[in-house]
This record gives C-alpha cells, structure tokens and sequence, in this order.
C-alpha cells in the first residue's frame, strides 16, 4: 500500500481490493483510493473520492463501488 492508512473503507471490485479513505499516518483524513492486485500483488492508487473519509461504509453493487459516511457521521 503506498498511503499508510487505518480505518478505511474496503470494497472487491473488478478483480481488485479497493481501499477508499481512512486515517494517514500523521492523523489526516484521507480521500485517496488504492487498489490491490492479487494477481500481481500490486498496489496502484486510483481516483480519489471528492470528500475524505474515516471509516466509511463501501459496497459494491452492480459492478459500482459506493462509499457513503464517516465515523465523524458524514452522510455525502
């Protein structure tokens, strides 16, 4: 993983795991996105989201990842 981060938002899609947000080292809140690779066992940074996020909740669904709220009670 190229960003530390703890408490992110975690997803399967597409092959990879997909983990969105979370708290970086230093304390700051995160809105990047990486994804891991099984196959290669590669990370690879994605989009990020518009807002950072703490905690959020992620699922997949029909071939989409959403990402809704934080521990700090975000709901965008």
């Amino acid at each position: 993983m190229g960003t530390a981060r703890s408490s992110p938002g975690v997803g399967a899609l597409g092959g990879q795991l997909i983990a969105v947000g979370g708290q970086g080292g230093n304390g700051s809140v995160l809105a990047s996105a990486e994804g891991f690779n099984a196959a290669d066992g590669n990370w690879r940074p994605l989009n990020p989201m518009a807002t950072a996020r703490i905690g959020p909740g992620a699922g997949v669904l029909d071939g989409l990842l959403y990402v809704v709220g934080d521990a700090a009670g975000k709901k965008s």
